[in-house]
């Protein structure tokens, strides 16, 4: 009577009863995988159509900044549905003296965006702070631009087009620690985690100094 191993039963156990963990650890690893690829293509492309884009001079640069108002210097921050709460952090760390420099803010005008409006009124700071609702991204190529730096600190479903936009401005720019953002900007960003107030200021520090 032999006693030699069944490598066929054996595998149909382990994607069965003993390997139903290995199975779905593949998927998710081919998910991660997908996704990942998606996000590399995705920087790629919107890097290609960034470079398409006819040169802008420091007059048209200009023309934009007198068009909005915005200030001679700036953080610029994207505001979108999942980066709530980053545009609170940096008004607390403006009335705390922890950023000189003013605040342009764009996005959406929205029921949230109206009330960082009067939370910047009541830290009496509406006038550091710059909402901009409606621009092309040829003009969010030129905020880029001209800002000092651009924050941006979503959780999760993060956006590749201004993370891609402010890195090939050569703007410098601070990002929240997460895996999509590594992969759209490298190492031409600074990682902080997100909603950490005294990491982002020494971010920050060390981006305006």
């Amino acid at each position: 009577m032999g006693y030699g191993i069944n490598f066929w039963a054996m595998r149909a156990w382990d994607e069965t009863a003993g390997g139903g963990a290995t199975g779905k650890l593949r998927d998710e690893r081919r998910r991660v995988f997908d996704e990942d690829e998606f996000l590399r293509c995705s920087a790629v492309q919107a890097a290609d159509r960034i470079r398409r884009r006819p040169f802008a001079a420091p007059s048209d640069d200009e023309a934009i900044r007198r068009k909005y108002m915005l200030p001679e210097r700036y953080v610029l921050t994207l505001m979108t549905a999942e980066t709530f709460g980053q545009e609170l952090l940096l008004l607390d760390l403006m009335e705390r003296g922890r950023l000189a420099v003013d605040l342009v803010i764009c996005g959406r005008r929205s029921f949230y965006s109206d009330g960082l409006l009067r939370a910047a009124r009541r830290r009496r700071l509406a006038l550091r702070t710059n909402f901009i609702y409606e621009y092309t991204p040829d003009e969010l190529g030129a905020f880029c631009r001209m800002a000092d730096g651009m924050v941006y600190l979503p959780a999760g479903r993060e956006h590749v087009q201004p993370v891609v936009e402010a890195v090939c401005a050569g703007t410098p720019v601070i990002l929240s620690d997460t895996r999509r953002n590594r992969l759209a900007a490298g190492a031409a960003a600074r990682y902080v985690p997100c909603c950490e107030p005294e990491a982002l200021a020494e971010a920050l520090d060390r981006m305006l100094r």
